[in-house]
């Protein structure tokens, strides 16, 4: 109980040094009791020593990094599955250790995250800080993390999690991927291999789209053949939303690929074959601005693949997609710009029958052709 307590008032006088920065030269022989105590588990020693970490030179002096970080390791391999208080000390003190000696992260990441130590069974916001805080500090990490089928799986899932600081953290991490053709072509090849990490490659891409679009984040994810062309543009043509959503609002930016025509007809294809509605309306999205971009040469590849039809035949009102109509009759306006030989193709068809909304049903209306061909709304 006396040593208790001797230990409580040591660490007192220890935090008080921390808060007012004093040298801690003459307190000899106390730092290796917090050690000691750090890599027994105790919290304050844990706390105090993600303190010192975060003061600089002076404490980095006096609790030699590699030391602390070597405590905290120890301890968090003893405590293996515990979800305490002071395991989420320890691994914050890591992060504080990598952020202030970014040399040390090849040797925690290796600890931590490519150990037999099941560190993300369970997802927490200071497990996610500290797993950015090694891959934006060692390039191989960050290579590493994107082959690691259960790590990536892990931080792509809490990209919808209900916890907005581990969906946070899990965008931030994201990013880091997103910033390198490298990085995500890997990422992306990953998720594709793993049944769990499949479930999430929307999600990811999704999240990758939602970056590149945004006004507050400046990135330009280059689609060649060498880095992603080819895996996108494969899941694009099975009718993947999220892959044909990614290359559109890379084309809306003036990034289109080589084969974006081929790609949104045949992704468009498939998900008229699958009925699915949003990689319907991606599909024609990314075919607008591939028209838009590409000119009459697209206009007549598009003739020339038998894209015509699919796009008229997606001008029908959609209740669940209502942009669909609209990206249709943006993909007929660039594709008829100026060019005889699509208005005549569009003219040679006709209009076999009217397709009932549910939307007008609802409201008492319905569609009907008239004598002359035309479609038209009426009661019910």
């Amino acid at each position: 109980m006396a040593a208790c307590e001797e230990t409580n008032s040591e660490l007192e006088e220890l935090e008080k040094f921390l808060e007012e920065e004093v040298s801690l030269h003459e307190l000899k022989g106390l730092s290796g009791r917090v050690m000691e105590g750090a890599e027994l588990g105790d919290v304050r020693c844990l706390n105090f020593l993600r303190n010192a970490m975060a003061k600089g030179p002076c404490f980095r002096e006096a609790f030699r990094p590699a030391d602390v970080s070597t405590c905290a390791v120890v301890f968090l391999k003893r405590a293996e599955g515990d979800r305490d208080e002071a395991r989420s000390e320890a691994i914050k003190l890591l992060n504080n250790v990598v952020c202030g000696s970014q040399e040390l992260a090849p040797e925690i990441w290796k600890e931590i995250f490519q150990s037999d130590l099941d560190i993300l069974s369970q997802d927490d916001v200071p497990t996610l800080a500290l797993l950015n805080a090694c891959i934006n500090a060692d390039e191989a990490a960050a290579f590493a993390f994107s082959t690691d089928e259960k790590l990536l799986s892990s931080s792509t899932r809490c990209l919808s999690s209900e916890d907005e600081d581990l969906a946070l953290w899990s965008l931030v991490i994201t990013r880091k991927l997103a910033q390198s053709p490298k990085l995500f072509k890997a990422s992306l090849a990953t998720l594709q291999e793993s049944e769990e990490g499949f479930k999430c490659l929307d999600t990811f891409i999704y999240a990758v789209d939602e970056l590149l679009s945004s006004d507050n984040v400046h990135l330009k994810i280059k689609l060649d053949p060498e880095s992603l062309v080819g895996i996108l543009s494969t899941l694009a043509k099975d009718g993947k939303a999220s892959a044909l959503t990614l290359l559109g609002t890379a084309a809306s930016t003036g990034n289109l690929v080589e084969n974006a025509v081929e790609v949104s007809i045949c992704g468009l294809q498939s998900a008229v074959d699958g009925s699915l509605t949003s990689a319907r309306s991606s599909a024609l999205r990314l075919l607008m601005f591939s028209v838009h971009l590409g000119g009459r040469e697209a206009q007549n590849l598009v003739l020339q693949l038998g894209g015509i039809p699919l796009v008229l035949s997606s001008m029908g009102v959609d209740d669940t997609n209502p942009l669909m109509r609209e990206w249709s009759v943006m993909c007929i306006r660039n594709l008829c710009a100026g060019n005889e030989e699509v208005q005549k193709e569009i003219e040679s068809y006709e209009i076999k029958e009217a397709q009932q909304s549910e939307l007008l049903r609802t409201a008492g209306l319905e569609t009907y052709l008239t004598e002359d061909g035309k479609l038209k709304i009426r009661k019910a």
